[in-house]
């Protein structure tokens, strides 16, 4: 897309974190960055008008909580507090005030419905 119309190529510079890929940006070491839409919504809140997100969000799985390997009854602790959570509408508020609305989906063990 670029050098077929006498632009450079694109040169994807990889980061070990979202912070590491800001940096670059306000050094001006890239012109793009690609960040989750959960920092996107808290820069947009804590930092208005410093960022400006080009795409929408891509909703797709955009959380995971995570726990030992091994610890399968903590794992079904944790589904069981998010799923109640999503009932009562507690994780719906959460992620509308977070400005992630659309990140809402039912909680799911590996994935899959337990």
């Amino acid at each position: 897309y670029c050098t077929g119309k006498g632009k450079r190529a694109i040169r994807i510079l990889p980061t070990d974190s979202g912070a590491a890929a800001r940096l670059q940006l306000e050094q001006k070491r890239a012109d793009v960055a690609i960040q989750g839409g959960e920092n996107l919504a808290f820069f947009d809140r804590t930092e208005p008008g410093r960022f400006k997100a080009v795409l929408d969000p891509i909703p797709a799985k955009p959380f995971a909580a995570v726990v030992k390997k091994n610890d399968k009854p903590m794992a079904r602790l944790v589904l069981k507090g998010f799923r109640k959570l999503r009932a009562d509408g507690t994780y719906q508020r959460i992620l509308k005030n977070a400005g992630m609305a659309y990140a809402s989906m039912p909680p799911k063990f590996n994935g899959v419905e337990d």
